[in-house]
């Protein structure tokens, strides 16, 4: 995000951004793409014990959430930048980035070999509130409702932005700590 944020400070030269901007994006791509995966990889080691941890599934929805996650953060950063098309381009990325999270969630949860015991940990347990407050109710349900019925403002989208970031931290630490508990992968 901050070296997004120097590049476009940059953009305002003339010189010199043209030289550094490209190879600087390539690698702030690079970047961000390893710090979405990396995590699922680790995760990913466990996968037998703890199911819900699959890295198949967990590498696209890691980097989705990073991605999303950053994309959110420099656009609260650059919101004196944002014109009215560019504001309805970010309502639909917002969009199709929450469709896409629920369905690899569920995809996540409905595929692996996550016990019974543990969707119940998940979903009604220890981990219940976390889920069902920050995940669907703050990340996925309030960012969808105010994007698709409420006309297109800065107020409505710093508020998307700010629903997702704080979604995405809620998400990442569901599926890590409910992925730890022991109900979590014992026998079905």
């Amino acid at each position: 995000c901050v070296f997004a944020l120097v590049l476009l400070r940059a953009g305002n030269d003339t010189d010199k951004s043209n030289s550094i901007g490209p190879l600087l994006t390539g690698f702030l791509i690079f970047f961000a793409l390893a710090v979405g995966i990396y995590p699922a990889m680790v995760l990913g080691q466990a996968s037998i014990a703890r199911p819900l941890w699959e890295p198949f599934l967990l590498m696209p929805l890691f980097l989705l959430l990073g991605l999303h996650s950053g994309v959110a953060l420099v656009q609260l950063l650059t919101l004196n930048k944002w014109t009215d098309k560019s504001i309805e381009q970010i309502r639909r990325l917002d969009l199709g980035a929450v469709g896409i999270q629920v369905v690899l969630f569920a995809l996540l949860v409905i595929t692996t070999t996550f016990s019974s015991a543990g969707k119940n940990q998940l979903f009604f347990g220890e981990y219940a509130l976390w889920f069902w407050v920050g995940v669907v109710f703050i990340g996925w349900a309030l960012p969808f409702i105010i994007g698709s019925s409420a006309p297109p403002s800065k107020k409505v989208i710093i508020l998307t932005q700010l629903c997702f970031i704080c979604g995405a931290f809620a998400l990442r630490t569901v599926i890590v700590f409910s992925g730890q508990g022991a109900q979590a992968f014992t026998g079905t």
